[in-house]
């Protein structure tokens, strides 16, 4: 016998049967320099939660049959963080411009500890929380730079930094939320107070949407 075959176990389909209720995913390594406190713990505390959650939110509800519950919590959750990225970037283009007007563009603003990580993911979602870390990062780059060269006093630089990571921290907190609902979910229909908040929301965008034509 080849030795360098591996042997294959016998296997109890009873026990099967239970390993089958965690079943394997899977992932991607993403790799992400990050370089501010509020990144860092955005990853620690809510990549792997928000990747379950939108596991559980999405496949787990279709695969139980729940497929307009699922429809709807996929659009809440990609509303989500479309309008997370659309503040963010206003943010960053409000920052950018009075970089520039203070001729501060050619300023390298160096970090102490910036970390180089390699970061599992197996949802969709997972890759958008490390897009909102990295736009965080670029925030508190232009932040820190406005700061260190006097444009903004201490009071305005802690107001940003505590603004930017409260946005993330609000979109990520949703996620989780949506996804302790989702493990809940036993009806069969969509539940209303989602359908409504989608509604809202999409009425919400239409009429922005008309404010710009």
């Amino acid at each position: 016998m080849n030795k360098e075959v591996e042997e294959v176990k016998s296997v109890d389909l009873r026990e099967l049967k239970k390993k089958g209720k965690t079943p394997s995913r899977a992932q991607i390594m993403c790799k992400i320099k990050v370089k501010t406190r509020v990144a860092h713990d955005t990853l620690a505390d809510y990549l792997e939660k928000g990747d379950n959650a939108y596991f559980l939110c999405t496949v787990i509800l279709r695969s139980r049959g729940h497929d307009e519950q699922a429809s709807l919590y996929k659009e809440l959750i990609d509303n989500m963080f479309k309008e997370g990225f659309k503040e963010l970037d206003e943010r960053i283009e409000q920052l950018e411009a009075i970089v520039a007007s203070d001729g501060l563009e050619d300023v390298d603003v160096e970090y102490t500890s910036p970390e180089e990580l390699k970061l599992p993911v197996s949802t969709p979602c997972g890759r958008k929380i490390i897009k909102l870390c990295e736009k965080a990062d670029i925030f508190n780059e232009l932040i820190s730079n406005l700061w260190i060269n006097g444009s903004f006093d201490d009071t305005q630089y802690q107001q940003a930094t505590k603004e930017v990571r409260s946005k993330i921290r609000r979109v990520c907190g949703r996620l989780i939320s949506y996804g302790n609902k989702a493990r809940e979910y036993k009806g069969t229909e969509a539940a209303p107070e989602e359908k409504n908040q989608v509604e809202k929301e999409n009425a919400t965008v239409s009429e922005v949407g008309a404010g710009n034509e």
